[in-house]
């Protein structure tokens, strides 16, 4: 739960749109909405409250439908319609469609595809792993994924890439954010080379400007100048 601070278009050809969300908890998520949603609903500095499927819930339900290691959201939708249809018999409601909850199964497979998990074979047909489960599906997606993003920046910007670790340093011009599985990054850019440090609401007034990171336990703390910033 929190406040919309950012929102845009995270797939052109897919019609698919994110926002950013500054929560309560005090980090910023960034959230992937399904295809065809309406980003008019979601004005800025709106109050959002998202409960997504955990993540092992939806790796189960994939796994147990890959017959012959392979995913098809026709069976998948077929089976929740069939459950629905039962449910409506004995008076029972869903609190979501099985095309929205077919939908977002389908996002998350989109997540394990970019880490190099599964594989689209083609439209409503994926490829899944046997050992699908108790992989460290989260880590092993996050660990991919930020080394992927700085290697498409270097390629981009001729900048070295430099990762920072779990506990490091970085100063240099805040030149812009990327959004990765993990969440949402700043690029420090010192003219030579650059690193992606965890964005904070607090560093996003300072685009463009000479800023520093220290990274401690997982615990950014900032400093502007001679101001030191919150850690978060």
């Amino acid at each position: 739960m929190g406040r919309i601070t950012g929102k845009g278009l995270a797939d052109e050809l897919r019609d698919r749109w994110y926002l950013v969300i500054d929560g309560v908890d005090g980090r910023a998520h960034y959230l992937a909405l399904p295809p065809g949603t309406a980003l008019a609903d979601y004005p800025s500095l709106g109050i959002v409250e998202a409960r997504p499927i955990p993540e092992s819930a939806a790796d189960q339900n994939i796994a147990r439908l890959a017959q012959g290691g392979i995913y098809l959201t026709a069976d998948h939708l077929a089976e929740l319609e069939a459950v629905e249809s039962r449910g409506t018999r004995k008076g029972q409601s869903r609190d979501s469609s099985p095309e929205q909850v077919v939908r977002s199964h389908v996002l998350r497979l989109e997540g394990l595809q970019r880490a190099e998990i599964v594989e689209r074979i083609e439209e409503g047909v994926w490829k899944v792993p046997d050992d699908l489960l108790a992989r460290g599906l989260l880590r092993t997606l996050c660990e991919r994924e930020l080394p992927a993003t700085g290697q498409a920046i270097q390629a981009e910007t001729g900048l070295v890439y430099r990762p920072m670790g779990e506990d490091g340093q970085a100063s240099g011009v805040y030149r812009r954010s990327v959004m990765v599985a993990s969440g949402r990054y700043v690029m420090l850019d010192d003219g030579l080379g650059f690193s992606l440090v965890p964005w904070r609401p607090i560093i996003e007034q300072r685009l463009g400007q000479s800023v520093s990171a220290t990274i401690q336990a997982g615990r950014v703390t900032w400093e502007f100048g001679r101001q030191r910033g919150l850690a978060t």
